[in-house]
């Protein structure tokens, strides 16, 4: 068994009059890559941003990532950039040629759900990232008890994803880093996914903007992110 990582950050595009470069995704990345690198849980973490985040080489990287895996490795993804209704947004992604250029969330949720490795947590931090799981059923308070196959999306699939004004980051990825950091930790240590996830929602929900993280999956017993 193996955690393994793969951290993704479109924060540049080719097509700059249409998508604005983000500058707080690479802030993102680089603070969750270093959290992962330095956890208690040995990540081992892939890194792809920049120019070589081609809706090619995405792909490429995330069946690779899915596919090449054994069954009890816990897997983690991490995606941040630019989204719209239903596709998200490639350093190479051609305003005129969406359909040919851009990457199908459906088509990564599919990936997800089938890799053989059983349990999976897969974080978006993108508008209108809850397109993913728009037909399935939400649940936003669902107690984690486990085993399984999870997404969680900044936002739901009507709404953007706002920026922190003062952290640098994706509001929803501060919430998310501080979590790592020790604030969603147990008494024991222990940053689990439902205990991550519980802090992200009641800090965003003291924030007073229309930006609802979505949580969708079924687990059976408790999984371990990392621990302090």
């Amino acid at each position: 068994m193996a955690y393994k990582a793969l951290i993704i950050g479109v924060d540049e595009y080719i097509d700059k009059k249409s998508f604005v470069p983000l500058d707080n995704v690479a802030n993102d990345v680089q603070a969750i890559t270093q959290i992962l690198n330095n956890s208690a849980c040995k990540y081992d973490t892939t890194v792809l941003t920049g120019q070589s985040a081609t809706f090619e080489y995405i792909l490429h990287c995330i069946d690779d990532f899915f596919i090449n895996c054994d069954t009890e490795d816990i897997l983690f993804l991490y995606w941040a950039g630019h989204g719209m209704s239903n596709v998200f947004i490639a350093y190479n992604t051609e305003s005129q040629r969406l359909s040919k250029t851009t990457i199908k969330m459906n088509d990564i949720k599919d990936t997800i759900e089938n890799s053989k490795a059983e349990t999976v947590v897969s974080i978006f931090d993108c508008c209108y990232s809850g397109s993913m799981v728009r037909a399935h059923k939400r649940m936003p308070n669902m107690k984690i008890v486990g085993e399984g196959k999870v997404i969680i999306t900044s936002s739901d699939y009507y709404q953007i994803s706002h920026e922190s004004k003062s952290s640098g980051h994706g509001l929803f990825t501060t919430y998310f880093l501080e979590g790592l950091m020790g604030e969603a930790a147990s008494k024991n240590g222990d940053i689990t996914l439902s205990g991550l996830y519980s802090y992200i929602c009641k800090q965003m929900g003291q924030c007073g903007i229309s930006q609802t993280p979505i949580m969708h999956g079924t687990f059976v017993g408790e999984v371990l992110i990392d621990k302090i």
